[in-house]
């Protein structure tokens, strides 16, 4: 009995070295076969939006119908984003509308109150300010629309004769760094400091984006 038990476990012993050779086999295998997987990197949605002017009849049109009004219906749009970017045509500044009072004059100041109603719901990221109205209420309003925009928790960048030291920002959403270049050709329509800036970013941005305004 005692040599038929010890044959038997004999037996299975040498089964079980088998079955682990056997499975160590199929494991390398499989290894060998399997293609080594790459984790694609989280996208960013970033969404860009075009010139958004809140004075003149648009001014009138918040008073009357609500700041909701003006974007009603495109929600979900905005929030299905990461970063939200526009081109604000116009500055915000404490200094009274000339625009309301004669629509012929193309000079747009935005109510600070009036444009926190209508923009903060948005929950915009960065606003261009490489445009042809960035400077209608001078280099001040300029000025003070970019503090304005910074004490919103709204980045800035771009200037209407893109100016050195004031056309681009930085923006980290996901671990990812992007950049962002405002580039203004009405004025001057030279891109060497746009580029050079670029050249500059490049190291240390994911992704580097040129916002254009023609």
């Amino acid at each position: 009995c005692r040599g038929a038990a010890r044959g038997k476990a004999g037996g299975m012993k040498k089964t079980a070295i088998v079955a682990a050779v056997v499975f160590f086999a199929v494991v390398l295998a499989i290894e060998n076969i399997t293609p080594n997987v790459v984790q694609e990197p989280a996208p960013v949605r970033v969404l860009f939006v075009g010139d958004i002017m809140l004075d003149r009849n648009v001014a009138l049109t918040i008073l009357s119908d609500g700041p909701e009004a003006l974007f009603a219906g495109i929600g979900a749009l905005l929030a299905d984003s990461d970063l939200r970017v526009g081109n604000l045509e116009g500055t915000i500044t404490g200094s009274s509308s000339v625009a309301q009072k004669n629509s012929g004059i193309l000079r747009f100041t935005f109510d600070p109150a009036q444009t926190d109603s209508v923009l903060a719901p948005l929950r915009f990221d960065a606003f261009s300010l490489a445009n042809n109205h960035s400077l209608d209420f001078g280099q001040s309003g300029y000025a003070e629309t970019r503090r304005r925009l910074k004490e919103g928790g709204v980045a800035a960048f771009g200037h209407p004769y893109n100016a050195p030291g004031k056309i681009s920002t930085t923006l980290l959403v996901k671990n990812k760094t992007i950049c962002l270049v405002g580039f203004h050709s009405l004025y001057s329509a030279t891109t060497t400091v746009v580029v050079e800036e670029i050249k500059t970013l490049r190291p240390n941005c994911w992704r580097v984006v040129a916002f254009a305004h023609w």
